[in-house]
């Protein structure tokens, strides 16, 4: 389907625009929706203090992988970890939504996700957001710090002015607590430790038919789903690009109040615009009944009709330049 980009938003689905008017709720993923699509690494010594084979389970298991985390681990091995992968056969590496990744060779079985996943017990109280273990056991704990995406408290006040806002995560409730808290989102509005079933949930308890959901990854697939209308960022490779009803680049959410206010402002323009041709028309036709309209007046109106609903259509949507969004689709 043909896409309209300005301003490095996407329109993917052709009723987008009628749909996003009756949006009342917005749903939002934490991690690469609300925030930079990059955590960084806090405990880098958690990784640097691994032997070479728990460096390479974590190059396996990062490689390939469109989770943040995952990329922020590969990224923080840096040359290293290409090379292990280079010298390294391949595996079947096994994907658990949700969760994170695992596999199995000759020193065991290899797993790289949430807190408690696979491990048979917890030996490190301090809070971390993701565990390399072996066997069931922890051989490292990773914690990441991440930023909110620029102007994201900004957008977040004009939404919260005539829209619910929610934040559904996998994410530790502290994690998904202080970034409610810095967008100054209601606590009990940010669910944690979130499951893609659950999160699917929620959504379709939430929705009627006026929900949008923004999320980046495999965790939201199932939210999707469930959703009325959806949208995503693009960050290199993009999971549910072609899922959702429009996708977005770059780091900013100011695009997401602007949009919704142009939905607005098109369905005025359109009424105010076929009402001045209704009437206009009306007119011209009882003129023409009542035998006050010769042809030459005729061929001036017709056309000046046409002219006169471009320009309350342009006028109309003056803001479309400021906003720099598509009005129809290509």
């Amino acid at each position: 389907m043909p896409t309209r980009e300005r301003a490095g938003v996407f329109i993917r689905e052709t009723q987008l625009w009628g749909r996003l008017r009756q949006i009342r709720t917005i749903i939002f993923d934490k991690t690469g929706t609300l925030t930079l699509e990059r955590p960084v690494l806090a405990n880098p010594e958690a990784l640097t203090n691994l032997d070479i084979t728990s460096r390479l389970a974590v190059a396996r298991l990062a490689s390939g992988s469109l989770h943040p985390v995952s990329r922020s681990l590969l990224e923080a091995l840096g040359k290293e970890g290409l090379d292990l992968l280079r010298n390294s056969e391949p595996l079947i590496i096994e994907d658990v939504p949700g969760m994170g990744r695992k596999y199995g060779d000759k020193d065991g079985t290899w797993s790289l996700g949430r807190p408690g996943w696979t491990s048979k017990s917890v030996v490190n109280a301090a809070p971390h957001d993701a565990e390399l273990c072996n066997n069931g056991k922890p051989v490292a704990y990773f914690r990441f710090q991440e930023n909110l995406r620029p102007d994201a408290v900004e957008a977040i006040a004009k939404l919260q002015k005539s829209l619910r806002i929610v934040i559904l995560s996998g994410d530790r409730p502290e994690k998904v607590q202080a970034t409610a808290r810095a967008l100054n989102i209601d606590l009990t509005a940010a669910h944690a430790s979130l499951l893609p079933c659950e999160k699917e949930s929620i959504v379709r308890t939430l929705d009627q038919h006026d929900t949008l959901y923004l999320g980046d990854g495999a965790n939201d697939s199932l939210a999707f789903n469930a959703a009325f209308v959806t949208g995503t960022p693009v960050v290199d490779r993009s999971l549910l690009e072609t899922k959702s009803d429009f996708f977005f680049l770059g780091q900013s959410l100011r695009f997401l109040p602007s949009m919704l206010r142009l939905a607005r402002l098109r369905r005025q323009t359109v009424a105010i615009a076929f009402g001045f041709a209704l009437v206009y028309n009306a007119s011209a036709i009882t003129a023409a009944l009542l035998g006050h309209m010769n042809p030459l007046v005729a061929a001036i109106i017709m056309p000046l009709s046409s002219a006169i609903s471009l320009a309350i259509v342009a006028f109309g949507l003056k803001e479309k330049k400021a906003t720099n969004l598509p009005s129809r689709m290509a």
